[in-house]
Formats: C-alpha cells, structure tokens, sequence
C-alpha cells in the first residue's frame, strides 16, 4: 500500500461545538483523498450518534466508532459490540446510587435524562444529531444495546468510586475529574486505528492522527505521527509530535500541508 491512513477526530477537531466544519477541513481532506491516501473518522460517538450528511460528504474510506468497538471499512461492518444485560443492569445500578448524568450509549439510540444535559447548546446537539433515535432514560430496559456510558457527577470523589465500582467491566477515560467515559474493557481509538492498519498492512509510519481531547490520547501514541489541534487539551499537545493550528485558524489543513500530504 502506497498511501498513507488518516485518522480523524469529529468533536473539537472535524467540527465545533455548533458541528460547523471549516470548508478548509473539507478542502484538505478531499485533497488528501485525491493524492491517494485514505482518510478515517476515529469518534467515540457510537454509531447511533454519527448520522450526520455533513460528515458523509466529507467522504471519508471509514469509520472507528465506540472507542473502537465498531469499524466500517469501506461500508463494510467488520467489529460491533455492546455489553451484556446483566452488565447494564450492574451499571446502571451503580451510576444511579451516585446520582451520576448519564447518556447509554447504543448503536441504535442513545438513552438520556434532556433535563439534565449540561446547557443548551448540548441540548440542541443531541435532539439534531439523534433525531429519533433519542430514548428517555427511564425507559432503558436490559435488553436494549448499550456500548458504552458518559456520566458526570456532582464530585470527583464519587466519579472515582464509580470508576472503581465498575473497573472489572469498562475502562473509564476522564474528560475532566467528574466527567468520565466507560467504555467495554479491551479496546481504544487505538486498538480500532491499529484494526484498520492491519487490515491494510500499513506499518507504523504511515499512520497520522488528528484529535484533541483525552480520549484520543492512545491514538494519537499508537501513530507514526500524532497531530494535535491547537485547541486541543494541553495533555495532549504533549504527547503529539506536531501540534497545528486551531480547528477554525483551519488546523487540519496546515497540519496536512506542513506533512505534505496535501
């Protein structure tokens, strides 16, 4: 394989918080494409919440979606997964007692108190990108699919707590000390990105990755070249080998212009 692969980040690094893209974005990406390398959304929205025409006509050669747990290669399924229902019923359980916020996240819907979403533009995010596909909290039932959660809590000390309560199960990744993503043990962005990499046999050095939040950490550690946006959370900027302009100074394409491969 001649081409190289790269993996995109959505929120913060693709898009704003109103899901606006920089037309630069689309430019790089699409010239990207052109030059003859491959281009790939690694989120960890779970499919449910990745129904975006925006998204679609950026073009992209796949999908890492669930912190890894789902992969679309060419429009092709290769990895779904979603927790058992005694594991919801335990979590949910446990989140409930500390009277966490919490989206269930599934491959079909998403499962939320509105209410209790932090502001209104989250709100707003969640009813345009949803559509039908959001559900009440209330009515969760174990034999629904949930992946993964997204909880926040009123203190740190019960985020941990939880964390610890559920280690067995999920693997968490703190956005910030009481907000927290549990996702289903064994696999990241990067197990996902490095899915695809084998897949295509691409070595090491041919891997790029954009993001800026900590979920992205691992991925942008597994890759030849890790790029982080220049809005992006300081941690993270540590850990990558460039860091580019901020997602509306249009980050991306300099980032692909200062690599050459666009």
């Amino acid at each position: 394989m001649s081409g190289k692969l790269v993996f995109f980040d959505i929120d913060g690094t693709l898009w704003d918080r109103q899901q606006r893209i920089p037309a630069s974005a689309a430019e790089g990406i699409r010239r990207l494409r052109e030059n003859g390398h491959q281009a790939f959304i690694n989120t960890g929205r779970v499919p449910s919440y990745l129904h975006y025409d925006s998204l679609d006509a950026l073009g992209f050669d796949g999908v890492v979606a669930a912190c890894g747990w789902y992969i679309w290669i060419g429009g092709q399924l290769m990895r779904e997964k979603w927790i058992t229902s005694e594991e919801l019923k335990r979590s949910m359980a446990v989140l409930e007692e500390a009277g966490a916020m919490i989206i269930a996240e599934g491959p079909d819907y998403q499962w939320y108190d509105e209410e209790r979403l932090w502001d209104d533009t989250v709100k707003e995010s969640f009813r345009r990108g949803l559509g039908g596909r959001g559900r009440p909290l209330e009515s969760l039932t174990p034999a629904d699919r949930v992946t993964k959660y997204l909880a926040s809590f009123d203190q740190a000390e019960k985020a941990e707590a939880a964390s610890r309560a559920l280690a067995d199960i999920f693997d968490t990744i703190y956005h910030i000390p009481t907000v927290l993503e549990l996702v289903p043990r064994g696999n990241t962005k990067a197990t996902g990105l490095r899915f695809v990499a084998d897949y295509f046999g691409a070595p090491r050095e041919d891997l790029y990755a954009f993001g800026d939040g900590m979920n992205d950490m691992e991925m942008i550690q597994a890759v030849g070249h890790g790029i982080a946006m220049g809005n992006g959370m300081e941690a993270l900027k540590r850990e990558a080998e460039y860091v580019t302009a901020s997602l509306e100074n249009d980050g991306i394409l300099k980032a692909l212009e200062h690599y050459q491969l666009i």
